[in-house]
């Protein structure tokens, strides 16, 4: 889990300032006793006119973005597989008609379409599906919605439905076995026609016009990263560098011993005429994981001027077939409790509260690094999560049952029968709700479903 601290707000503040808020940054992180291990500012550009001046800072290949005008897919695909060097194109999107679409990256393929689409068709006319060797299947619902994942030698194949009457298959492919995701894309490109392509790739110079290889292209964006960039762009009282204007700037600072538990990556971000400082807290490698590190992160708020929490999963988690396998069993466990739970009758709002509500403490625990103004998010210690959003002006209540990696299952799921009473802004009533019957009913859920795992493994 990574914890994103929004430190400032935006305010509203001249072009050049940025410069300042760097030179700012630097000056709190020393005043903390913080250790930088490496700086990198990162420049985006609308234009490849905005980063002309910069040209004498480039340390790295450029990463470039534009449309090709509609072209033979298969065609422009083995001309830049050809002569675009030893980087080839990163990543590439064909727009299929409507919201249908076809991604490409090294070791990721998704195709999205209507159920009728002509792309499926080609599809077919591509690949073998049915000689395809496969492993191992798994299958799950997400909100309602039907997954479908085949384990194959060179990785893995994922079919879904997220919404009605569309499809979506990703392909991934495993560390070494690239070459096959290439060989689906190929087969596939030759029956794509002609259509436009967005092209993401990396350069070693910036162009002097939209050209790749000769090719027009219409520049979506243009980045440049400059890692430890000298301190007189902040530093220096008459700054000897090109203006910002136009660009997007991401200042950021490593800090790999923010704490005893805690990496930290700072972020100062600008955008137009406003600056943004972040911090990114994630978990040190090595660190035993306990409620200590939870602590000191709690203990930041005190110390450290943050105006909100944000919880996002790490990234890197995903992708891989036991990643996939687990969030297939969350999503098969959570069907099973709202199944549990939307068929009971919820009880009506008593006469007269009671005097206190209590929980069983050794069971749950609330996570106040996930929860936020009017929302809270309580965990029990085998993996269930209530989320509850206490009455506010915009909305008088509501309740959200999950696991920590799935989307989770509201009223609409765990009440059908509507006998809640959503319409109560009392915040007694969703407490009492919540400690008196969700709590004891997933506690007894729990207990019925270990028992019965009991059982099946027994002899």
């Amino acid at each position: 889990m990574r914890y994103v601290a929004h430190i400032s707000q935006l305010p509203k503040t001249t072009v050049s300032s940025f410069w300042d808020d760097v030179r700012h940054t630097e000056r709190w992180l020393r005043s903390l006793g913080k250790e930088v291990a490496s700086r990198q500012l990162t420049l985006g550009a609308r234009s490849l006119r905005q980063l002309n001046a910069w040209q004498g800072w480039q340390q790295g290949p450029l990463v470039l973005e534009g449309w090709f005008d509609p072209m033979s897919v298969e065609l422009t695909w083995r001309y830049l597989i050809e002569f675009l060097a030893d980087w080839g194109p990163h990543s590439i999107r064909i727009p299929c008609g409507g919201d249908a679409e076809v991604r490409w990256s090294q070791r990721h393929l998704t195709i999205r379409a209507p159920h009728l689409s002509w792309v499926w068709q080609k599809i077919e006319e591509s690949w073998e599906l049915s000689q395809w060797e496969r492993q191992d299947l798994t299958e799950w619902h997400e909100t309602a919605h039907p997954y479908r994942a085949w384990r194959m030698p060179w990785g893995y194949v994922q079919q879904s439905s997220p919404s009605t009457y569309w499809n979506e298959w990703d392909f991934y492919a495993d560390a070494g076995f690239e070459p096959m995701i290439g060989k689906l894309w190929s087969a596939l490109a030759v029956r794509l026609g002609s259509r436009s392509m967005r092209v993401l790739w990396h350069q070693e110079t910036l162009p002097r016009s939209e050209l790749l290889l000769g090719l027009p292209i219409h520049l979506i964006q243009a980045g440049m990263s400059i890692v430890n960039p000298p301190s007189l762009f902040w530093e220096s009282s008459v700054l000897r560098v090109p203006a910002l204007r136009g660009l997007r700037c991401n200042m950021s600072w490593e800090v790999p011993d923010w704490s005893p538990y805690w990496a930290n990556t700072v972020f100062l971000r600008r955008w137009r005429q406003a600056t943004r400082l972040e911090a990114h807290y994630r978990a040190r490698l090595g660190q035993n994981w306990d409620m200590s590190a939870h602590r000191s992160l709690r203990h930041e708020r005190r110390s450290v001027p943050v105006f909100a929490w944000t919880a996002t999963q790490s990234p890197g988690t995903g992708g891989s077939w036991e990643h996939l396998q687990q969030r297939a069993a969350d999503h098969g466990r959570l069907d099973a409790l709202a199944k549990s739970l939307s068929v009971r009758k919820w009880p009506g709002a008593p006469t007269m509260w009671p005097v206190r509500l209590r929980y069983s403490r050794s069971q749950w625990h609330i996570e106040m690094l996930q929860s936020d103004t009017g929302k809270w998010v309580i965990s029990h210690r085998q993996g269930p999560q209530i989320v509850i959003g206490w009455p506010r002006h915009s909305h008088p209540g509501w309740l959200l049952v999950k696991w920590p990696d799935t989307l989770g299952s509201g009223l609409e799921v765990l009440d059908p029968e509507q006998h809640l009473d959503t319409t109560n802004t009392d915040w007694r009533y969703w407490a009492w709700l919540v400690t008196e019957h969700l709590m004891p009913d997933i506690e007894r859920w729990l207990r019925s479903a270990n028992g019965l795992a009991i059982r099946n493994i027994g002899p």
